[in-house]
């Protein structure tokens, strides 16, 4: 498990890494020529079935992916992950709601790999609906089949993407261009944590894809060695429109932390564990007040209005139970929040901010490394079963918070004056944190 000053060391790493990628000067490797290559993305995000074209049309497309790996009896199989969707479902079909019924109960045991760095390895396949119709497409030679001809930069990018999941599109490129029988597709592999590749491939009308060529796009000049929720908690804060919104909001969840903090304190001091930990615990909930406190000040100074957290009593909770919460708020979010605490502290152009969130990205690392403590007191304490469940949990828990932060637009006053990180800079900075904690 990493020691405090590793994860100190490691958070400032990723934030460094990450400033230096959006930084790129002159003098980094320049990849591929993409003269005469047009865009495929919409704005900044890469959707990609926007714009495909079917052979035969269809009302409604859908990439659904699932989770490749057994279920313990009695284990609730989850619900498929809805990657993306374009059309309206079920739009000709002459019994609508049995349409939907059916797409909502489509499931596969097959289809094309996707995931990696720190997300579990799934599955992926496609489900339309046209008329009363509604079908799957579960490998790539269907998929390419599904598409053709491959008559438009969409189709080209889509196939080229689903046949390799370590492929990415970098919106700010052009990416694809006509050719006389298909279209080339640029694409990149790698992380900003080491080297970034891209790859241009050709891809004719029936999907037949033949790689061209590859370059090394970027080399990196260093590389990658807010709030615990807790159970019960049922009041709501307020939504990040503004400065003052923002802070209210984290005030709100630093306060809900000390009851998280406190009841964790009192149950490990029941399970007999060890000293340091339950000391750690009482020293997170004291730290956590007095954020609430701070940023409760800066949401006032802001406009913002803060709301006192409810939380509802719960009863006495098995240590698997406790491990289990652990992993989620404590290995997934209180690690990205010390995180993205520590890129504050480094961007917040507002002078009052940044000292704040300097204190507060020292102490949240201390949290985190708690949480990854008592994750390796616990496997001494758990089964290698239950241990494996907590982590295949916590993997799915990354999963979804990784998706998550695709929808998370946060406003210019808070990237600006908070030092927040913009989307694309959080999504990179996590995948980093992913693939260095979850399997090192």
């Amino acid at each position: 498990m990493p020691s405090r000053a590793r994860l100190g060391a490691l958070f400032t790493s990723i934030v460094g890494t990450t400033s230096l990628l959006a930084a790129c000067s002159s003098d980094e490797p320049e990849g591929l020529s993409n003269d005469g290559f047009d865009f495929v993305c919409a704005g900044n995000q890469y959707e990609p079935l926007a714009g495909v074209s079917p052979g035969t049309p269809v009302d409604y497309m859908e990439l659904r992916s699932e989770s490749i790996r057994p279920r313990e009896s009695g284990e609730e199989e989850p619900k498929p992950f809805s990657e993306h969707q374009t059309g309206v479902a079920c739009a000709t079909a002459t019994d609508k709601e049995k349409c939907n019924a059916t797409l909502e109960a489509i499931r596969s045991s097959e289809g094309w790999t996707t995931g990696g760095g720190g997300i579990e390895t799934r599955r992926e396949y496609l489900v339309f609906t046209r008329g009363d119709t509604v079908e799957k497409v579960t490998t790539l030679d269907a998929l390419a089949k599904f598409v053709a001809p491959v008559d438009t930069p969409k189709d080209a990018a889509l196939l080229v993407t689903a046949a390799d999941a370590q492929r990415w599109v970098e919106c700010k490129e052009g990416t694809a261009k006509k050719t006389s029988d298909g279209f080339e597709v640029i694409v990149r592999t790698g992380n900003s944590c080491g080297e970034i590749y891209e790859h241009r491939l050709s891809v004719t009308t029936d999907g037949t894809q033949t790689s061209l060529e590859s370059a090394l796009a970027y080399r990196a000049k260093q590389t990658c060695t807010i709030g615990r929720i807790p159970d019960g908690l049922v009041s709501s804060y307020a939504a990040r429109k503004t400065l003052g919104d923002h802070f209210a909001r984290t005030a709100h969840l630093e306060a809900a932390s000390v009851v998280a903090f406190e009841r964790l304190a009192e149950e490990l001091a029941a399970l007999g564990a060890p000293d340091d930990l339950v000391l750690a615990a009482k020293k997170s909930a004291d730290d956590e007040r007095r954020h609430a406190m701070t940023t409760e000040r800066l949401a006032r100074r802001f406009g913002g209005t803060t709301i006192a957290p409810e939380v509802e009593p719960v009863g006495k909770r098995s240590l698997f139970d406790i491990v289990l919460e652990n992993a989620l708020e404590g290995c997934v979010r209180e690690s990205f929040g010390a995180l993205v605490a520590t890129y504050q502290a480094e961007h917040a152009l507002d002078d009052e901010i940044r000292e704040a969130m300097r204190t507060i990205a020292r102490e949240e690392t201390d949290h985190a490394w708690l949480s990854w403590e008592l994750h390796a007191w616990a496997k001494t304490r758990l089964s290698p079963e239950e241990m494996d469940r907590i982590e295949r949990a916590r993997d799915e828990a990354a999963h979804a918070f990784a998706k998550s932060l695709v929808e998370d637009d946060v406003p210019e006053d808070v990237r600006r004056l908070a030092g927040h990180p913009p989307r694309a800079h959080a999504q990179q900075m996590f995948a980093s944190l992913r693939a260095e904690l979850f399997h090192s």
